[in-house]
């Protein structure tokens, strides 16, 4: 008995060793656009100063961190804004706050929120499918795909 759950305790590590490798190489590669901007040889992706972050989401964070609310998301004063929810603004203000208002550091550090929350939601995932009795192996396979 202490054998077959040594031995499911040894495959729900490694899965979460491999969703975790799986994850920061997802994360690395969803970063390349910021950290090496024009060394890549390919036209996918736009120029640093294009890139979009959430656009209109990164645009009201930044009217809340410069203090005008919800009011002025395209830097034209339109009156409140009512078609983005405002938790992911709210956050992003606060990115932006703490990055000194600089917009490349804004979007690592919420890269690296982000990456950070899906790291706990796999952590979560796999002991919510041990809980009901499916394989962490399928799980994370799953997961990959």
């Amino acid at each position: 008995m202490g054998s077959r759950m040594y031995r499911e305790k040894r495959i729900e590590c490694l899965c979460w060793l491999v969703g975790l490798i799986a994850i920061l190489g997802f994360s690395i590669v969803g970063a390349l656009p910021w950290l090496v901007p024009g060394h890549l040889p390919t036209d996918a992706f736009p120029p640093p100063s294009e890139l979009p972050l959430a656009a209109e989401y990164f645009q009201i964070a930044k009217s809340l961190a410069n203090g005008y609310g919800f009011t002025s998301p395209f830097r034209i004063p339109s009156g409140p804004t009512a078609w983005m929810p405002p938790a992911l603004p709210v956050i992003l203000s606060g990115l932006f706050l703490i990055s000194g208002k600089n917009e490349f550091t804004t979007a690592i550090l919420f890269h690296l929120f982000s990456t950070g929350c899906v790291i706990v939601s796999w952590r979560w995932i796999l002991g919510f499918a041990n809980r009901v009795g499916l394989s962490p192996i399928a799980a994370t396979i799953g997961m990959i795909i």
